[in-house]
């Protein structure tokens, strides 16, 4: 038989008494997700506890406890009353626990972690017109879709502006696996959820992190020696002894992996990368008569792969005049590459008489690698690098808030639902019947303003970067019965609206625009300015392809247009190209201009919602509820109450939302809100 008590990573602790609220979406904290916790108790200080935490409560304990959750649960008459994690709070003569529902700690997982650290490597394509066009009606991972994101000029679309979109299913899922869940439900199976997708909003495309940029950098200079000589008939080849990383105040130092071995004079490269390679060599001169000819050489694995040059002949007397032999190259490398810089000097004459002196002083010669940041065309573009600068937390909260959804997290099973607040409402042939438990003695309260709703309940996207498009998509929930005459803000999402382009593409329409590219002309000449954009949700229609045009420069430098095939997108009207008989959907809360046909996010999500504030009710009252009762509490679906007169009121048959249950204490009763549907 099983004992009842507290059980924490399925080791029997002890009896605890405690309080215990249960809650999933509180409707009165829109903005939020809540969930399940305990009122704080203590652990007796007993072998048990000391051994399962491996004596965090040592001052000198060395282990991963007491900062670890356990897992925990509480027993009650043989059922599972409650099953979550425990964290421990402090001690004194005794551990101080909290027991926390599993959603809390699924979010811990995913609530600093960015979207761009997601382990998306099997995504990663090759940036290429053919692979654009062979993506072209993608389903699931990266779709390439038709946006205009500033530089759509008559229909012809710059192939640099065409970026891969990543599916929020697909994101959604790697981040539950990354945290050790799944995702289950109802919830997947929705058409918008399968078409929501998030675009890329970068001014350029990036191939690494900063992190991993900074990382594999270095700038170095030479010791403080004395000059590198090159007299005529003495001719040098050396690589350059830029042995010199420590000099920080003046930019000298290396990145964290130290790619640059001051031993032997070469940058090793650690990963496939475009190396950028500055470097500089300073001098000065006496040539009598004759020349020479003098190199500065950018080598891989011992090969000249780039080279400045410099010679000057005749009487010249540049021995107050420093000189600078320079470039800036770009190489492509492997893993394992080493790239060096040569420094050659001969004389080109059969008589001459010069002398070059190469200084060695820090900072008049150096050299500077460091790998490219930036995707160029017929690269691989790596999909994680790209995304949103935000967690994974605001994604997944977002796709809950506009869906008006409660999460629903089970440790055991280690699986994530999302329960849209329509569905609990609409599950009434499931409601569980509490009209045996309610404490008729005890007089409820009923409230009839729910806080913080008031006449007009703003839902809303990003402030939008153009003044001229503030409040575009945003939508408004009316309580017509709320004596609050103001507007309150439900909740703001962390991504911006997408208007319409004023450009459009024959065949297809208008594009959404998200404006990373502005093009000034002036005279014959052509200014492309590029920022980043704010985040932003598509709707991909893979069942809608589109071919445009777009330019290409050939091996011979001349542009010539070719055809790559997109695929169809929108975000509140649809244009002609991407209708279909069953994406009647949209992500605008309410109506914008043109918008007939295009449900909104508030006529999909919240009718439950308008409903239960048509005419607010909320119902606070006292139930005794078994240990079963709560082994089986399941806030996905309604409450019945029928023929039950408690205190002044009679209620004859009526379903709530349980909004929360509080106060729970075995053997005692506890309070239900309850909220009229």
């Amino acid at each position: 038989m099983i004992s009842n008590g507290l059980y924490l990573n399925n080791v029997w602790i002890c009896d605890v008494s405690c309080v215990l609220t249960f809650q999933g979406f509180d409707l009165t904290r829109p903005d939020a997700r809540t969930a399940s916790y305990s009122s704080e108790f203590q652990l007796p200080d007993t072998l048990v506890v000391r051994d399962l935490l491996e004596g965090a409560e040592q001052l000198d304990a060395g282990g991963q406890h007491p900062y670890k959750q356990l897992p925990a649960k509480l027993i009650d008459e043989g059922e599972v009353v409650f099953s979550g994690f425990a964290e421990f709070v402090s001690f004194q003569g005794g551990w101080k626990v909290n027991l926390f529902d599993s959603m809390l700690s699924f979010f811990d997982a995913i609530q600093d972690k960015k979207l761009s650290s997601l382990n998306l490597d099997r995504y990663d394509h090759t940036w290429s017109l053919q692979r654009i066009t062979q993506l072209a009606g993608s389903p699931e991972g990266v779709v390439y879709p038709l946006i205009d994101y500033g530089g759509i000029d008559g229909g012809i679309v710059p192939y640099d502006t065409m970026c891969p979109s990543v599916y929020a299913k697909t994101l959604i899922g790697q981040i539950c696996k990354e945290a050790g869940y799944r995702p289950v439900g109802n919830w997947l199976a929705d058409p918008l959820l399968n078409a929501l997708a998030l675009p890329f909003v970068g001014s350029e495309p990036k191939a690494h992190g900063q992190d991993w940029v900074e990382a594999r950098s270095a700038r170095v200079t030479t010791p403080n020696n004395r000059p590198i000589v090159l007299k005529s008939g003495s001719p040098i080849n050396v690589l350059l002894p830029l042995t010199n990383d420590t000099l920080g105040q003046q930019g000298f130092l290396q990145g964290k992996l130290k790619p640059y071995n001051t031993a032997r004079n070469v940058y090793v490269c650690s990963a496939n990368m475009r190396l950028l390679v500055q470097a500089q060599a300073m001098f000065t001169s006496i040539v009598r008569f004759g020349a020479a000819d003098i190199r500065l050489i950018l080598e891989r694995n011992g090969k000249e792969v780039n080279a400045a040059a410099y010679s000057k002949g005749g009487y010249y007397d540049g021995l107050d005049i420093p000189e600078t032999l320079a470039f800036k190259a770009s190489i492509d490398c492997l893993a394992g590459d080493e790239v060096s810089l040569r420094l050659t000097g001969s004389s080109m004459t059969d008589f001459s008489d010069y002398a070059y002196y190469f200084s060695q002083v820090p900072g008049d010669t150096w050299a500077n690698f460091r790998p490219d940041d930036k995707v160029h065309l017929g690269d691989t573009w790596p999909v994680s690098a790209n995304l949103p600068d935000m967690t994974c937390k605001d994604l997944v909260m977002s796709v809950a808030k506009f869906m008006c959804a409660k999460f629903d997290v089970d440790d055991v099973r280690k699986t994530v639902g999302m329960v849209p607040l329509d569905d609990v409402v609409d599950n009434i042939p499931e409601a569980v019947d509490w009209s045996e438990c309610v404490d008729e003695l005890i007089e409820p309260e009923l409230t009839v303003q729910i806080d913080p709703y008031t006449q007009k309940n703003l839902c809303q996207w990003k402030e939008y970067e153009d003044s001229t498009n503030v409040g575009f998509g945003d939508g408004i929930i009316k309580v017509d019965k709320s004596p609050n005459p103001t507007e309150s803000e439900l909740f703001q999402l962390p991504f911006m609206a997408c208007v319409p382009s004023v450009s459009t593409v024959a065949g297809y329409g208008a594009p959404i625009l998200i404006k990373t590219r502005t093009i000034s002309v002036s005279g014959e000449s052509t200014t492309v300015s590029k920022n980043d954009a704010a985040p932003r949700l598509i709707l991909i229609e893979p069942s809608r392809v589109v071919k445009v045009q777009t330019k290409i420069m050939t091996v011979d430098g001349a542009l010539v247009e070719t055809s790559v095939t997109l695929t169809a997108c929108w975000w509140a009207v649809r244009p002609e190209g991407a209708k279909t008989l069953t994406n009647t959907f949209s992500l605008s809360f309410d109506p914008v201009a043109g918008q007939f046909t295009e449900e909104t996010l508030i006529q999909r999500y919240f009718s439950a919602l308008k409903r239960a504030l048509r005419r607010p009710r909320m119902l606070t009252l006292s139930v005794y509820l078994q240990p079963s009762d709560i082994a089986r509490l399941n806030l996905s679906v309604p409450i019945r109450l029928q023929k039950v007169r408690v205190g002044a009121l009679d209620i004859n048959d009526q379903y709530f939302y349980l909004n929360k249950l509080a106060s729970y204490r075995s053997g005692c009763s506890c309070n239900a809100t309850l909220i009229t549907v």
